[in-house]
């Protein structure tokens, strides 16, 4: 799981640099999915996305959660 945890935040990354943080926000609900802290996640997320992105991640979470994580394809 924290192979998986890591490749999703840097997957995460990735975009954003790009510029693509829809996509970057479903790797990080990803990670939040699996990640043993997630309030923890969470709230390092919430101080460092904008509050647009952070909303979107929030979105993506929840439903990441309901059904292990989301695919990409």
């Amino acid at each position: 799981m924290q192979a998986y945890f890591l490749t999703q935040v840097q997957l995460s990354d990735d975009l954003m640099q790009v510029g693509n943080f829809e996509e970057a926000v479903i790797h990080l609900a990803n990670a939040a999915v699996v990640c043993s802290q997630k309030s923890e996640f969470l709230g390092v997320m919430q101080k460092s996305l904008p509050p647009q992105a952070f909303q979107i991640l929030l979105k993506y979470y929840q439903v990441a959660n309901e059904v292990g994580a989301l695919r990409h394809f």
